[in-house]
């Protein structure tokens, strides 16, 4: 495999006849000049120079192979100069992956009051399942993650491979379709154990159905809950939770329209929430000059 060095190295000789005044000129020193154009020689299986001449001259192989070699740095540099201004000429899109959750009730207000230091971001962003988030950020698939987490249930991303910083702050909350007096249709504790309240779960795959399943302890039976129904999406829980067929937990967020409107109520005390922060996430190598641009200011930036 020829080094693009031989041929700089080739040419330079060439010109200087010299081997001390080209290794100068290269920022080398003479024996690593004469070493790689000893290499080139052997790829092509021919002497190059002359050295025995003063100054040392070119062989005529050597006089054929300038030329080639002129012509090969020639195309190089143009294709590298010109792939280098395509590159700076195209959009600088960053690459976000989060739950479905959280791209639709906090990642436009908080994108607003990033781009208020920023300028606007050209972005794209992809939903997935948690773990399915965590994934496309250790292979590369994305540059940053926005997630809900919780101490108890840290995700497998190491501290060191993967930076991240607290962006904001929200709560699971228990809410309920209410009944005629306004009081839940499904509160925990459920009412007794022959009028359980119907439970709404989130899935083992999904983020918020890892740290309610630890909050629960396995106690749903003592708490006259009875599970009703799954899913890893939040929006179909409360969907659910509206409809009267059960308790759900929702980010705080999330449920306050409904809340506000009077079509779920807070099923549960204070006891039964879970407090939430929000991070965003980076990997700490692979990421581009545009996404370290907007990490700078995501870093400095106040918590919502």
């Amino acid at each position: 495999m020829v080094d693009i060095r031989w041929l700089d190295d080739f040419l330079m000789v060439a010109e200087t006849r010299n081997f001390s005044r080209s290794a100068e000129l290269l920022h080398s020193t003479q024996p690593a000049v004469s070493r790689r154009i000893q290499s080139l020689e052997d790829w092509l299986g021919a002497r190059l120079f002359d050295r025995n001449s003063q100054p040392i001259s070119l062989t005529p192989e050597g006089e054929l192979f300038r030329p080639a070699a002129e012509e090969i740095l020639r195309r190089l540099n143009r294709a590298r100069e010109e792939v280098r201004t395509a590159h700076d000429r195209a959009p600088k899109i960053l690459r976000f992956i989060t739950t479905h959750s959280l791209a639709t009730t906090f990642l436009p207000a908080w994108l607003r009051s990033v781009e208020d230091l920023t300028g606007v971001v050209a972005m794209r962003l992809e939903t997935a399942r948690l773990d399915d988030c965590v994934a496309a950020m250790i292979g590369g698939q994305s540059d940053f993650m926005l997630a809900y987490t919780h101490p108890a249930t840290p995700l497998p991303l190491d501290a060191e491979g993967f930076k991240s910083t607290v962006i904001g702050r929200d709560r699971l909350v228990p809410v309920s379709a209410p009944d005629a007096d306004g009081r839940p249709l499904h509160p925990i504790p459920g009412q007794a154990a022959d009028r359980k309240s119907g439970y709404l779960a989130y899935t083992l795959s999904s983020g918020f159905g890892r740290m309610i399943d630890l909050s629960l302890h396995g106690r749903e039976g003592a708490l006259h809950l009875t599970r009703v129904f799954e899913s890893h999406l939040a929006g179909v829980l409360k969907i659910m939770a509206r409809q009267g067929r059960g308790l759900a937990w929702l980010a705080a967020q999330d449920a306050a329209p409904d809340i506000d409107a009077g079509t779920l109520v807070i099923a549960g005390t204070d006891d039964w929430t879970i407090d939430l922060d929000v991070r965003i996430f980076r990997n700490s190598s692979r990421i581009s000059p545009a996404a370290e641009h907007f990490w700078k200011h995501v870093a400095g930036s106040t918590i919502r």
